[in-house]
């Protein structure tokens, strides 16, 4: 019961400095006037904010290392994924619902990651460090720069791939999506809306690259709070990278409610599945020194 009720304090502690934050930045007229937060809204923050406490739960009580690198890993993964990542399409692509502000999108950012981050450390103080390693406990060995600029290469390749199957086959099936990206709904096939994007906007292929790999990297922190334990690392990479996910279902009035809750879908399905490539490429993927895979089954 105790720990339940620690458990349910991270939440209100959660959702109540992101709307503190909210409330304390100062965001442009125009973003305030299709933004106010009204009372059912806060159901659905309280939603996202039960996430991001799980996840804190979950790697506090499985990690292996001293609660303050924990707690300094987690902080880091969570405000550049959750905070930086589900902004980064705002401010690098051009937002097809209304010109933000580029002050309004750093605001979010930093709402969204000091929230995060702020509860990440309260969080390890609440719950602590349910695992306590052995001065005999083997310290995993760290990648060299070479496999990690591979292995990242390897991750922004496959985030291209999964990102364009799911955007089609998800995504872009809801008639909504269409109209919003594209302006009419006319349905192409899978093969013919890539040759469109590259023909009309090739920059777009280069940008999810960029952005699986700065995904890639930004995990890293929970990689190395798991390595040599395959489980908890996929079961803390998934769960973290679901907060993206999460994120979509919090009202947002520059976006149909349709589309909103598309891309919801989409992204939760497309995580589910970059968590599980992220981890086999940084747990099972090995290269030689000069660069090599070696293949590790």
């Amino acid at each position: 019961m105790k720990a339940l009720l620690k458990f349910i304090l991270l939440i209100i502690c959660l959702t109540f400095t992101f709307i503190l934050l909210s409330a304390v930045f100062p965001y442009s007229e125009t973003f305030n006037d299709i933004n106010d937060i009204n009372p059912k809204d806060i159901v659905f923050l309280s939603i996202v904010s039960f996430w991001i406490c799980l996840v804190i739960l979950y790697i506090s009580k499985k990690s292996h290392s001293s609660e303050k690198h924990t707690a300094f890993g987690l902080s880091l993964s969570l405000f550049f994924i959750y905070g930086l990542m589900t902004q980064i399409d705002n401010i690098f692509l051009d937002n097809v619902w209304v010109n933000l502000k580029k002050a309004d999108i750093l605001f979010q950012v930093l709402g969204n990651g000091i929230s995060v981050v702020l509860v990440a450390i309260l969080g390890m103080k609440l719950f602590g460090i349910g695992y306590r390693p052995s001065r005999y406990s083997r310290k995993p060995k760290r990648y060299t720069a070479l496999e990690l600029i591979l292995k990242l290469i390897l991750v922004g390749i496959s985030y291209v791939i999964i990102y364009f199957t799911f955007n089609y086959f998800i995504g872009w099936e809801i008639e909504d999506f269409r109209i919003v990206y594209t302006g009419n709904s006319e349905m192409t096939d899978f093969i013919a809306h890539l040759v469109d994007n590259w023909n009309n906007k090739p920059q777009v292929y280069l940008f999810q690259f960029i952005k699986g790999a700065l995904l890639g990297l930004f995990i890293l922190p929970i990689v190395y709070l798991f390595r040599n334990r395959s489980l908890q690392m996929q079961t803390s990479i998934f769960l973290v990278f679901e907060t993206t996910a999460l994120f979509h279902i919090i009202p947002n009035y520059l976006i149909p409610n349709g589309v909103r809750m598309g891309a919801f879908l989409e992204v939760s399905c497309l995580m589910l599945l970059f968590s599980i490539i992220i981890w086999f490429i940084f747990e099972k993927i090995k290269f030689s020194k000069q660069g090599h895979y070696r293949g590790d089954a």
